[in-house]
């Protein structure tokens, strides 16, 4: 039996700079905390980006949503990096997510 994609893909992240042209993807691996790749919140060809402003929209929150309805940003900052050979970053979401449909 295969997966609806509501459930396949509801823990799908966007995740944006909110003062630099920068953006990835990651996945919902807690209640509030994304995975990402490092070199998503620390591009090598950018100059050091304050950790502090970054936002998240998730997949799933999208669901049972028309295109013209607003997809709601929460922000988020980098908690953690990998090192030189370890390409992943955490970002906590900070305050209330919406209701999430999944």
């Amino acid at each position: 039996m295969p997966y609806p994609q509501e459930l396949l893909y509801s823990d799908v992240a966007q995740i944006q700079h909110r003062t630099a042209y920068v953006f990835g993807s990651g996945r919902l691996i807690g209640s509030n905390l994304v995975l990402t790749a490092r070199h998503v919140v620390r591009p090598p060809d950018l100059p050091t980006l304050d950790e502090q402003q970054w936002s998240v929209r998730l997949r799933g929150d999208r669901y049972g949503h028309s295109e013209q309805e607003s997809w709601d940003w929460i922000d988020a900052c980098v908690e953690w990096v990998g090192g030189a050979s370890l390409d992943l970053a955490l970002l906590p979401i900070n305050g209330d997510k919406p209701e999430r449909g999944v």
